[in-house]
């Protein structure tokens, strides 16, 4: 791996990045998604959801953000008891052993499986889920 990094006279990040066809908009060096709360629209047919990002996400956060305070969710920073959607985007690539459960995933994991009608969805689930309520 190092002699190929060296042939390619690439940095590591942009090696690992050149094998990403979709590499995420909002990725970042520090791979720290920008926090965003939002409050949902009142008239929105998502109206009572609470709604959490973790992973990177192919839209930006406020994107994705905006998407669902206009279909009437409420966007949290963290899982809590009133989360009853997870959206789930690409995992932190910058861990050595490949992908990785994110910790809001491992706690939504945990309160499904305790009895917690909380739902763990994919990017492109939400995307139709928002598309349908819009």
């Amino acid at each position: 791996m190092l002699a190929a990094i060296a042939e390619s006279k690439l940095n590591l990040d942009d090696w690992i990045a050149s094998f990403h066809v979709d590499k995420p908009k909002n990725y970042r060096r520090s791979f720290r998604p920008e926090v965003i709360n939002r409050n949902g629209n009142p008239v929105g047919k998502l109206f009572g959801e609470v709604v959490v990002f973790t992973g990177e996400l192919v839209l930006t956060r406020s994107e994705a953000a905006e998407m669902a305070s206009l279909a009437g969710c409420q966007v949290a920073a963290g899982i809590t008891k009133k989360t009853t959607i997870l959206v789930v985007g690409h995992q932190d690539l910058s861990n050595p052993l490949g992908y990785k459960k994110t910790t809001k995933y491992l706690k939504a994991e945990q309160m499904a499986d305790s009895g917690h009608p909380i739902r763990i969805i994919n990017e492109v689930e939400f995307k139709n889920l928002i598309q349908s309520a819009l």
